[in-house]
């Protein structure tokens, strides 16, 4: 049979039918295999990146955990903390060690007052309310000496004043500074 179309009309209406067809199958088969072959490749990146973090992860845990047993093993050493059990004993040896480490540098120790806590923790805290007059070179040897000292001591809460003259006589305390300040220290009850 006969085709009523020319020639060239017939070979373009092929032409376009084919395409029709071939745009179709890619559309409805190749472009979404194509679309969830992308999409299972990025799951698998994203996968492998958390896998790898976990393996990083897990290794850390390791030696984390091998350091713990280690550090377990090793008796801790308690230098840090001050020796007596008992919070009365340790403020009173405290006031004692405050008041003869400002006195032997050339200051003057105005008035101590202790502060303790609950005796329910684990590592109870002494605390001392130190108020001493000092020249300046005194305050700053009297702070590094508590700062390296061992047992360890904590300052805290540090005011300094400096006295204002009234008169032109010259008094005992003349360029001497007021300086109130807090001393804690720890007492280690965990072997009780």
């Amino acid at each position: 049979m006969k085709s009523p179309l020319p020639k060239w009309q017939h070979a373009t209406l092929s032409l376009c039918l084919l395409v029709v067809v071939v745009t179709g199958l890619y559309f409805t088969l190749l472009q979404p295999a194509l679309t969830a072959r992308k999409n299972y490749q990025e799951r698998i990146d994203d996968l492998s990146l958390q896998l790898d973090r976990y393996r990083n992860t897990e290794s850390e845990i390791l030696k984390l955990q091998d350091e713990i047993e280690q550090l377990m093993l090793v008796d801790p050493d308690n230098d840090g903390f001050l020796e007596e059990k008992s919070p009365a004993l340790v403020a009173a040896d405290l006031q004692r060690q405050l008041k003869s480490l400002i006195e032997s540098n050339g200051g003057d120790l105005v008035s101590t007052n202790v502060i303790t806590d609950p005796e329910n923790e684990l590592f109870p805290k002494v605390t001392i309310k130190v108020h001493m007059k000092a020249e300046m070179q005194t305050m700053v040897t009297v702070f590094y000496k508590l700062a390296v000292n061992k047992p360890f001591l904590f300052t805290s809460d540090i005011l300094i004043q400096q006295r204002h003259m009234v008169s032109r006589r010259q008094q005992p305390d003349a360029g001497k500074l007021e300086v109130r300040f807090d001393v804690t220290g720890y007492i280690n009850q965990s072997d009780l």
